[in-house]
């Protein structure tokens, strides 16, 4: 999960966007002429895309419903610095809509679209940690 940066009307504006991470890349840099090498860190995303039929949040008691973008797309990849990563999410599969072939094998499938998880809490040892 990281800040969004959407030119949408407020009204209709989401706080966070949504990628499944693909890798964790750790590289060293240097500009041509310095023999001094800078460590990067990124991430590679595959980003979820809002479903625009389906309203979630407080307001209508419903959880926000992603679904993964298609591979096709030039935007459905990215590069994030880990810096940029808000936390981690829960995503819960939208059981009742069913699967869609894999991105990643052709005798796979996933879930066509995820549910956001606002709040979960742990049950360890018979206390709960949120």
């Amino acid at each position: 999960m990281v800040l969004a940066h959407e030119d949408e009307e407020e009204d209709k504006r989401h706080p966070y966007w949504y990628a499944k991470v693909l890798g964790i890349f750790h590289i060293n840099t240097s500009i041509s002429d310095q023999t001094t090498t800078h460590k990067m860190d990124f991430l590679w995303v595959h980003w979820f895309g809002r479903d625009p039929d389906h309203q979630g949040g407080f307001e209508t008691r419903r959880l926000h419903r992603i679904g993964l973008m298609e591979p096709e797309s030039p935007e459905s990849y990215g590069f994030v610095n880990p810096s940029n990563v808000l936390r981690g999410v829960y995503i819960i599969p939208a059981f009742d809509i069913g699967k869609i072939p894999s991105e990643l094998t052709d005798d796979r499938e996933d879930w066509e679209y995820f549910y956001i998880s606002m709040y979960l809490s742990f049950y360890i040892s018979g206390k709960a940690h949120n």
